[in-house]
């Protein structure tokens, strides 16, 4: 339920999966109906679309990781070039639902995975916290693992994939090309964070004096060092393919 009026008789009701975008219905409370209203995107046909699964894999460390992948629809699902798109924030999610990115690349032929890496939100404080001081570490580890795990499951061909994500997603880009350089075929960085240290200076004023990222991701006065060993942009020698 969206929204309702003053005294709660009628609401309306956002309805959607992951090939569906949100439908809008008029339920009244009193009546229990339903009415259709308007479809948000209604050229967008539900059938032809690709739809999107909750996946779970290991990672290295032995750490459950979930996230989704997206098929191509009417593929068999084996041996797919495969976009990893890894989520901004970082403290933040992917979910399930219609994502017009999402279908763009399925449309193409490609399969596409989001993966929950440690830090994103919903999981539970652990996994929260797990990711800090973690940036192109274990959190970036979550994110080759969901590559390696696609592979072993048939479903990706290992000699094509690339990455691409926003902000975190792409630092996590840039990270990708750097410290792992033969995983990707190519990548694509969208206002995504390269130097860590240049974050914390160029950070507007609204942030506020970023205590809480400089215990999360590193102190770049006292860790300068170690905010510059996995800062992509020192790194850039290692890309080896198109960015």
């Amino acid at each position: 339920i969206s929204s309702m009026d003053e005294n709660e008789t009628v609401g309306i009701v956002a309805s959607g999966t992951s090939q569906q975008p949100t439908r809008y219905y008029l339920y009244d409370f009193e009546k229990n109906s339903l009415e259709w209203l308007v479809d948000s995107r209604p050229w967008i046909k539900a059938e032809q679309m690709a739809e999107m699964k909750p996946v779970e894999f290991t990672a290295r460390d032995g750490r459950t990781i979930r996230g989704y992948l997206t098929i191509p629809a009417g593929s068999d699902g084996k041996n797919l070039p495969m976009v990893m798109n890894p989520h901004g924030g970082p403290w933040a999610r992917d979910g399930w639902g219609f994502n017009p990115e999402t279908q763009m690349l399925a449309n193409r032929g490609y399969a596409v995975m989001q993966v929950n890496f440690r830090g994103s939100t919903g999981f539970g404080r652990d996994h929260m916290q797990s990711s800090w001081k973690q940036w192109g570490q274990a959190m970036q580890h979550d994110v080759t693992d969901g590559v390696l795990w696609a592979v072993e499951q048939g479903v990706v061909d290992k000699n094509r994939v690339c990455i691409y994500g926003g902000s975190y997603g792409g630092y996590a880009t840039m990270a990708g090309l750097t410290f792992t350089p033969d995983l990707y075929k190519c990548g694509i960085n969208y206002v995504g964070v390269t130097d860590i240290g240049l974050l914390f200076e160029t950070a507007p004023d609204a942030w506020g004096e970023m205590e809480t990222m400089k215990k999360m991701v590193g102190d770049p006065k006292s860790e300068k060092e170690f905010l510059e060993e996995w800062s992509p942009s020192n790194h850039a020698d290692k890309i080896k393919v198109p960015v």
